[in-house]
């Protein structure tokens, strides 16, 4: 329910601490609302993340539109950040659009087996 992830993420917030985890969860939640302003917000709390699990996210935003506008040079500059963070999904994703050469990458078989590898090896 999302008053209540939202009044957790409050409150964490509130006590000054670290709130990677709930506003991951909140923003998380916002995304399967199916809707444009839940999506914005949803990205606006991405964007405000560090950790792996956001800059990943801000990066499938990106990669699909969800929240923002398309933009495959931001998505791939966020799975790159989280991919340098040990982040196994980004790792993932970016041998993935290697492997295509989708996007803001050139088509690339080396570096999608380098970045799969290590997809697996952070999993």
């Amino acid at each position: 329910e999302i008053p209540g992830l939202r009044r957790a993420y409050q409150a964490c917030v509130r006590s000054k601490k670290r709130c990677d985890g709930e506003r991951f969860v909140l923003a998380t939640a916002l995304l399967g609302a199916q809707r444009p302003e839940s999506h914005r917000e949803a990205t606006k709390l991405y964007r405000e993340g560090a950790d792996g699990d956001s800059l990943c996210a801000l990066g499938q935003c990106y990669q699909l539109g969800t929240g923002t506008a398309v933009d495959d040079d931001l998505a791939v500059a966020y799975y790159r950040r989280a991919a340098e963070l040990g982040h196994a999904q980004a790792h993932y994703a970016l041998g993935a659009l290697y492997y295509v050469g989708d996007g803001a990458v050139d088509e690339d078989e080396e570096a999608a087996v380098a970045h799969f590898a290590l997809a697996a090896e952070h999993r």
